[in-house]
């Protein structure tokens, strides 16, 4: 699918693609890197009166935002020297480095699904009680996380707080269905969560479990909007559901089949996952737990015309 990343008037000038600009502002990794963003095709269409009526409308509006993120671990790795103490400004120092740039939203991942880089109530600190992890990256992540928080650090706040002192906006994101790594990282990042109740994971067509949890249960659900809540009670005016990690969200879990029953009838067989019926029920879970989400946006922000941004 093709969609339009920018709008401007070039009136028969050259169009001159140059960026980034700045390689010290990229962070960790990134700044080491002879080539940090790749070109692989430009498509330019003229946009009709009508269309450039619509984005004179807008005005600001029709300009992207330009995101910057930490996806739960790198924050944690690239920015830190091994040989040097965990530094208190860790998370700050990386935020700051976006001031006064064109990147005016902050988009600071837990981690997860409850698997956090953060003191959580209910989460799992990312490698937390693993018994083995087997990549040396892993284990400075964990040790980085662990003695930033026994400081008295609170990474989430930092990053959100030194993001609202730039004027940025602040998303906070999780990945819903990454609560337990795929071997050999099961046992090294694993929600206790996930751990503690089988009963409530996905299962396949023959009643099997899977590494996934599922939102036809109120339990996980609630699991997953605890965790969202605690980066709005920090100060995020945004939310994410970033839907990667090899879902399903539902699959075929007994609240899905009662449903499907009421539906099709109590002694049909399980249908295929591509059964239309079996697909609007997953569908009507999903949108149960979206209407939580909105709900909780709403309560931290009671004042605004419209919640602030729920991206999917």
């Amino acid at each position: 699918q093709n969609l339009p990343w920018q709008i401007a008037e070039l009136h028969g000038q050259a169009l001159h693609v140059r960026y980034p600009r700045d390689l010290t502002q990229l962070a960790g990794r990134l700044r080491a890197q002879p080539v940090s963003a790749r070109l692989f095709w430009v498509h330019l269409q003229a946009l009709s009166p009508a269309q450039v009526s619509l984005v004179e409308q807008a005005g600001d509006g029709a300009k992207r935002s330009l995101v910057y993120m930490n996806d739960g671990h790198s924050l944690f790795y690239w920015d830190v020297d091994e040989r040097e103490p965990v530094l208190p400004r860790l998370v700050t120092r990386s935020i700051e480095r976006f001031a006064g740039s064109e990147w005016q939203t902050l988009c600071f991942c837990n981690g997860g699904a409850d698997l956090v880089n953060y003191p959580s109530r209910v989460g799992t600190l990312f490698g937390e009680g693993g018994w083995d992890l087997p990549r040396t990256v892993d284990r400075k992540v964990h040790r980085v996380m662990r003695a930033l928080i026994d400081d008295g650090h609170d990474t989430l706040q930092l990053a959100l707080q030194s993001a609202a002192a730039q004027g940025h906006q602040r998303w906070f994101y999780i990945r819903p269905q990454a609560w337990v790594g795929e071997p050999p990282f099961d046992h090294a990042f694993r929600s206790r969560f996930f751990s503690e109740h089988p009963e409530w994971r996905c299962r396949d067509q023959q009643g099997q479990p899977l590494g996934k949890m599922s939102i036809a249960f109120p339990e996980v659900r609630q699991q997953l909007n605890t965790i969202l809540e605690e980066g709005l009670q920090r100060g995020a005016n945004g939310l994410a559901i970033a839907l990667v990690r090899a879902l399903p969200l539902t699959w075929y879990e007994p609240p899905v089949l009662e449903r499907l029953a009421e539906k099709q009838g109590a002694n049909t067989s399980v249908p295929p996952p591509d059964d239309l019926d079996l697909r609007r029920i997953w569908g009507t879970f999903f949108e149960q737990w979206l209407e939580e989400i909105r709900d909780l946006l709403q309560r931290y922000q009671p004042d605004a015309d419209s919640p602030r941004p729920l991206g999917l």
